[in-house]
This record gives C-alpha cells, sequence and structure tokens, in this order.
C-alpha cells in the first residue's frame, strides 16, 4: 500500500508539474503574440526615429507582387496622438473622456491604424464585441472589421444647427476650413474604438456618443464629439481586455485621417503642408505589422526580415 500511494504522489507530481509548465508555456506564447499582434512586427518604439514608411510601402508593395510572394498583408500603426502633438508642436497635451454627466473621466492614449490593419494581424487574437448597431461592417479574415469602419462616415450623426443630445460643440473636422479654426460647427464625430473593460467604468456601449477633450498646456480646452463603433474584448497588437483595471491604460484606435484633421486643428492650420514627405497623413508611423503566407518556415521568415 505505501508503495502503491507513493508511486500515485509521484506520478500526480510528474502530470500537475508538467501540465503547469505546459499551460504557462502556452501563455507566455499566447501574451507575446497578443502584444506583438502580427506574424512579423517591426517597431521604432524605442528609437527617436520613426519608420521610414515610404521605403518601406515601396518594399512591401514590390514583394507583395510577386508571383511568389511570401506577403499576405501589411499596415503601419501611428504614434499616440497626444504624443505626436507633444513633439511636433512643443506643447502639453492632455487627451480625457467625458460622459454625458461629466464624470466620470479617463485619460486616453489613441492610436491611429490603417484601414487594413486587422488583415495583418494574428486574426485569432481580436474579439469584436458590442458594435454600433445598423451598420454594414466589412469583414477580414471572416470576422467584423471595425477598425474598417473608422474609415466609413455611416451611422454618423450630422446636427447642423440642431439641438446636440450631448452637449458638445465641436470644431468641423475638414482640413480644408483650417482658415477659420475659430469657427465651430455642429457636426461630425470622431470614430474610435476603445477596449472592452471601459464599458461600466463609463457607462458607455457601441454606437454612444461621448465627448473628447484635449488640453493644450493645461488651459486651452477644445471638445471633440466621440462616437464609439465598438468595445472589442481583444485587438491584436493592443492592450485591450474585459477587466476595469484597463482604465489605468487606457487605448484607443481612430484612423489615421481623423488623427491628421485632430491635429490640424490643435495647430490652428500650421500643418497643412506636410513636415514629413517620408510619412502619409504628415502623421509618424511607429509600427509595421505583416502577415505572411501560411506554414511559411522559420528560415523563410529570417530571410524576408
Amino acid at each position: 500500500m505505501k508503495t502503491a500511494m507513493l508511486f500515485t504522489i509521484a506520478l500526480s507530481y510528474l502530470v500537475f508539474g508538467g501540465s503547469s509548465i505546459l499551460l504557462i508555456g502556452n501563455l507566455i506564447i499566447g501574451v507575446v503574440k497578443t502584444v506583438v499582434g502580427s506574424d512579423i512586427l517591426i517597431t521604432s518604439m524605442f528609437s527617436s526615429n520613426f519608420l521610414p514608411e515610404k521605403l518601406l510601402r515601396e518594399f512591401m508593395d514590390n514583394e507583395m507582387s510577386k508571383s511568389s510572394s511570401q506577403i499576405e498583408a501589411f499596415s503601419f500603426l501611428g504614434q499616440d496622438l497626444g504624443s505626436y502633438l507633444d513633439d511636433t508642436f512643443q506643447t502639453y497635451n492632455e487627451l480625457k473622456l467625458f460622459t454625458g454627466g461629466k464624470f466620470p473621466e479617463n485619460k486616453i492614449r489613441l492610436y491611429p491604424a490603417d484601414e487594413n490593419y486587422l488583415d495583418s494581424s494574428l486574426i485569432d487574437y481580436y474579439l469584436p464585441m458590442h458594435q454600433q448597431e445598423n451598420i454594414k461592417y466589412e469583414k477580414s479574415q471572416g470576422k467584423i472589421d471595425l477598425i474598417k469602419s473608422l474609415f466609413s462616415n455611416e451611422g454618423i450623426e450630422e446636427y447642423g444647427n440642431n439641438m446636440d443630445p450631448y452637449d458638445v460643440v465641436s470644431q468641423e473636422l475638414s482640413v480644408s476650413d483650417v482658415q477659420t479654426p475659430s469657427l465651430y460647427h455642429r457636426s461630425q464625430q470622431i470614430k474610435a474604438i476603445l477596449p472592452l473593460g471601459i464599458k461600466s467604468v463609463l457607462s458607455i456601449d457601441g454606437g454612444d456618443t461621448i465627448e473628447l477633450s484635449i488640453t493644450q498646456n493645461k488651459n486651452q480646452r477644445n471638445k471633440y464629439r466621440f462616437l464609439i463603433r465598438g468595445l472589442p474584448k481583444k485587438v491584436p497588437g493592443f492592450f485591450f481586455m474585459s477587466y476595469k483595471q484597463v482604465r489605468f491604460f487606457l487605448q484607443g484606435i481612430i484612423s489615421f485621417p481623423q488623427a491628421f484633421e485632430i491635429a490640424n486643428l490643435q495647430s490652428l492650420g500650421q500643418i497643412n503642408k506636410p513636415l514629413n514627405e517620408e510619412s502619409s497623413f504628415n502623421y509618424p508611423k511607429e509600427r509595421l505589422l505583416v502577415r505572411v503566407t501560411p506554414n511559411l518556415s522559420d528560415e523563410k521568415r529570417n530571410s524576408l526580415v
């Protein structure tokens, strides 16, 4: 009996220890894939120099045009909007979200993404939820693509001179109107995606419009309508989750065109002319995500990099 008991305990320990190691290993791999977001990630996150977008786009387009191309899709992510405003105009900018009741409020970091971002991502780590209703969404790798909806004006409310139920006065989001930046209009909304964990914190849902406030140098404050396209649980390459703790490091996704227009309004038209011809929308790119063909060997992947 003692021998049988010892054998059972030893075997149980081996099974438990082995499964725990396997579970931890899979967890580490899953976290890394979620953070990286794609098969290949090229980043300038730890450099003062941003990616040479023009050269990289030419190279990637050339590779994809080959009949034996090993690349299926690629896309760029930009610097977060607050840091871009700080660096470009040498000002301190604070971005906050407000609900209709003005409380609670939450700081946010907004990142512009390419329209085909999810085409270039590890789609298994993308879990869309609580999307705006009555919108015809395109699909990416078989799933509803919330990021592509950021480039569409479907579902946008144009208030004109009528009463704004959200009590948010926004500047006209149009680069052509920068000659009169002091004029305010009750106009279009900034379309964005937020993580599921902020849903209960701000008491919001997909399709709601709240206020985005951008404060410059702690005194000048501009307000914009902020339309929530959806509240996904996971987005590859971003720290999205369903826990409320996400409020302490809240991230959001917007489109490059609207990020540029916001920056143009904040600068009173100073960036109407490109500062850097290497960057589309005059916006620095921090990350390049590349999705390669399925079952590509490590040798060929390393050769591509």
